[in-house]
């Protein structure tokens, strides 16, 4: 099995990634930072989108995700370069309700709504 360090520098980010593990082995960890790699690397909060089993799980996700931004912006990461925009954290967080953090009935269900105004049913 390949190793994966979401903290490595090294790891492409780019692409679809399936995260699969047992439970206390620092999936939600690797996600969180994942999301905040990717917003460095100049992707649109808007952009990412982040499923999940359970609403419990959701919610999580989004408390997480959230405050690892705050601490990225007030003491910095492993993975954060010169170069990095930080004014970009700054704004995911301002408008971080505006994330696709979903279940995945959720995001089904968000599918089928957007289809059925866009087919204009009723």
């Amino acid at each position: 099995m390949q190793r994966f360090d979401c903290l490595a520098k090294e790891i492409p980010l780019f692409g679809p990634h399936f995260l699969e593990a047992s439970a206390g082995t620092g999936k939600t960890f690797a996600v969180e930072h994942i999301v905040a790699r990717l917003l460095l690397s100049g992707i649109e909060l808007e952009e990412i989108l982040v499923v999940t089993f359970t609403r419990a799980a959701t919610r999580e996700l989004k408390l997480r995700i959230r405050s690892n931004l705050e601490k990225i912006v007030s003491k910095g990461s492993p993975y954060l370069e010169p170069s990095h925009n930080l004014e970009r954290l700054t704004t995911a967080i301002a408008s971080f309700d505006r994330n696709q953090i979903y279940t995945i009935h959720g995001f089904c269900f968000r599918m089928l709504k957007e289809f059925a105004y866009e087919m204009e049913l009723p």
